[in-house]
Formats: C-alpha cells, sequence, structure tokens
C-alpha cells in the first residue's frame, strides 16, 4: 500500500547513500533507486535493460557484456565506481559436521560410483521441469555409470517420488535435506541437476 512505500521511501532517504545500483533494469527498480536520493544512479545502458526506457531514470549507464557468468555481468555495474570485480567470485559456505556425517551415511549405503543431484523443486511453478523428463534424465544418467539421487524440501516429497518413480528403479531419494545438508551433497556430486533455484545457486557457489 501507499502508507508502506511511503515508509520504506522516508527510511531509505534516511540514510543518505553515495551511490544506488539498478541491477534489475526495470522501470520499478530504476524508480526506487532514484527515489532512494542517491548521490549517484549507476545502472545498465538501455539495451542491456530489461525494460530499455527505464535507463532514462539512470544518470551513469554500464555497458553489459555478453558472454559468461551472471555474477560477472553484474559486478561489472560497479565499474562506473571505480571498482574492477569481474571475476572476484567466493562464496564461502558454513560447514556442518552433522551434514557431514548424514550425507556420508547415505552415500556409503550407496556403494561406489560417482552421484548425480537432481533436484526437481522450486519456489515457482513456472521454473519446474516436469518430473517424468527428470526421470527420463535419471535413466539416462545411470546408463552412464552415475547414482542419480533426488533431493528435496519441505513439501516436496511427493514430487521426489514422481521422480523415483518415472526413473524405473535409476534414482534413489535422499533424506529431507536441510540447505547445509545439500551443500554436503552437491560437494560431492559429480553433476547437479535443477532449476533456476536456491539449490542450483547453491550447488554453483
Amino acid at each position: 500500500g501507499w502508507g508502506r512505500a511511503l515508509r520504506v521511501l522516508r527510511a531509505l532517504r534516511a540514510e543518505r547513500y553515495d551511490a544506488a545500483l539498478d541491477f534489475q533494469g526495470l522501470w520499478k527498480s530504476a524508480v526506487w533507486a532514484r527515489l532512494s536520493g542517491a548521490r549517484r544512479v549507476v545502472g545498465w545502458e538501455g539495451r542491456a535493460r530489461r525494460e530499455p526506457s527505464s535507463a532514462v531514470l539512470v544518470g551513469e549507464r554500464a555497458i553489459r557484456a555478453g558472454g559468461g557468468h551472471v555474477i560477472d555481468k553484474n559486478l561489472a555495474l560497479l565499474r562506473p565506481l571505480g571498482i574492477e570485480a569481474v571475476g572476484l567470485r567466493e562464496f564461502p559456505l558454513p560447514f556442518s559436521a552433522d551434514a557431514v556425517t548424514r550425507v556420508e551415511a547415505l552415500l556409503a549405503g550407496l556403494g561406489d560410483g560417482a552421484v548425480a543431484v537432481l533436484n526437481p523443486g522450486g519456489g515457482w511453478a513456472s521454473k519446474l521441469w516436469p518430473p517424468e523428463r527428470f526421470g527420463e534424465l535419471a535413466r539416462g544418467l545411470r546408463a552412464l555409470g552415475l547414482r542419480p539421487l533426488v533431493s528435496w524440501g519441505p513439501g516436496e516429497e511427493d514430487l521426489a517420488d514422481r521422480v523415483v518413480a518415472a526413473s524405473a528403479g535409476a534414482a534413489v531419494r535422499t533424506f529431507p535435506t536441510s540447505l547445509l545438508d545439500y551443500v554436503e551433497l552437491a560437494r560431492r556430486a559429480r553433476l547437479v541437476v535443477a532449476a533456476d533455484t536456491g539449490p542450483l545457486h547453491l550447488a554453483c557457489a
């Protein structure tokens, strides 16, 4: 509502930011960057924005190079501020001895061989791949000598079961992994297949 928006805006402007960075390239993100009161508003040039005409609200425009990882593309937005950070990507993740114990017990029960993690779940239904396709993929991976493991989180047990069923015995469902369990599982996997969701980004990290 408007009342909440005004409270957020007042709090934002009270910080007296030196710079606002518009990574999204939308009218909405550009408006908030401009309304923040920051002395400098940095964003992508028009053709690199999702909504090109919103570039009129950006004071300093950066060129977004093609190719490479999306994180490096976004780090290029720091260049107008005199910061060269492209390629400096480190994501230290916390260590959990309990997670290591749980994951190693799971893998020990599977015997020798490399594993592939399949994560069929995600927050947005529009981003999900059908469980039947994951099952088909699991069969192909098993034929290549990999052991497919289906990871899942809260409320995704039925989805994981459907993938296992569609795999005709090629895939095995994991226990309900916490985020740190999943990190340890991904660290030990030869391959991770997931939608554009948190588990995929954790695996990349």
